[in-house]
């Protein structure tokens, strides 16, 4: 076998081991007993009876933006859970009585936008997923608030206002100005480009340490310049829209139709609960 050939080879393999661990994962994942191997990677980042508020959803669906554009508009470290997008981790926040914003976004999108990021994992393995997250949440839907991806990414003050509403919190509701906007995107993009001081970032976000100890270390520790990657950085691109187009034509094909009809079904039943939400706090107004 040719040198090349070899290279080839290797790099198959690895792809359809990572392709399996992430199914392992997402599936280990559904269940409240994954969160115990989870706090070994993500700490005070996994939920527990000290948390103040749960901010997560399947993965691509805006949590990172929703995370990070609330802490920077707190007065104050607030604990959230974040990161793992697991339905395990949404469940036991409401067994706890822990408050829970859920970010959904439109199966279209959010799968194309993960095998953009993630190119071992395949159409159909990303509908399978969203699948199984959401339908783990159907039994749950009245312990949390759900914010669809629209409203997070414009209007993220009206899903905190309704965390606030439903559990009785006190959080400061971001106001998406153009500045606050740029200063999210700017952390986001730091964070992507994993500078010795990450843990300080992951601090901030989880509401360890104040803004002002991320800063603090931000000044003491190198500069990161490096390019992130178009693919991974958790930002819109034109770059992604392009990739995400190119493959559209392959999550409509026939083989995926029955996939795609239940991933949409689960997806329009909690983006009326968000509506619904919206509308009973609307007539309150009236």
């Amino acid at each position: 076998m040719s040198r090349a050939g070899g290279r080839g080879l290797g790099a198959h393999v690895a792809r359809g081991v990572r392709h399996a661990r992430w199914t392992a994962r997402s599936r280990l994942a559904e269940h409240p007993a994954y969160l115990p191997v989870a706090r070994r990677r993500h700490g005070e980042a996994v939920v527990s009876e000290s948390t103040d508020v749960v901010i997560d959803g399947f993965t691509r669906s805006a949590s990172t933006f929703a995370v990070v554009a609330f802490q920077l508009a707190q007065t104050r470290p607030v604990r959230v859970g974040h990161h793992l997008h697991a339905a395990g981790q949404i469940i036991q926040a409401v067994r706890l009585g822990v408050p829970v914003l859920l970010t959904v976004r439109p199966p279209e999108d959010t799968v194309l936008s993960l095998v953009v990021r993630e190119p071992y994992v395949t159409i159909p393995q990303g509908l399978h997923a969203y699948a199984r997250f959401h339908e783990r949440l159907l039994d749950d839907r009245d312990g949390m608030v759900v914010a669809d991806f629209a409203e997070v990414t414009e209007r993220l003050e009206r899903s905190i206002a309704r965390v606030n509403e439903r559990f009785g919190t006190g959080f400061a509701a971001p106001e998406l100005t153009p500045e606050r906007r740029r200063e999210a995107f700017d952390l986001i993009e730091m964070r992507s480009r994993r500078p010795p001081w990450r843990g300080a970032i992951h601090d901030f976000l989880t509401g360890l340490v104040p803004y002002a100890e991320l800063e603090r270390r931000a000044e003491a520790d190198p500069a990161v310049t490096a390019a992130v990657a178009e693919d991974r950085a958790a930002r819109p691109s034109d770059h992604k829209e392009r990739r995400k187009d190119a493959l559209r034509a392959a999550y409509h094909g026939r083989a995926h139709a029955r996939l795609r009809e239940r991933a949409e079904d689960l997806y329009a039943t909690f983006a009326a609960a968000a509506t619904g939400e919206l509308a009973g706090k609307s007539s309150q107004l009236m």
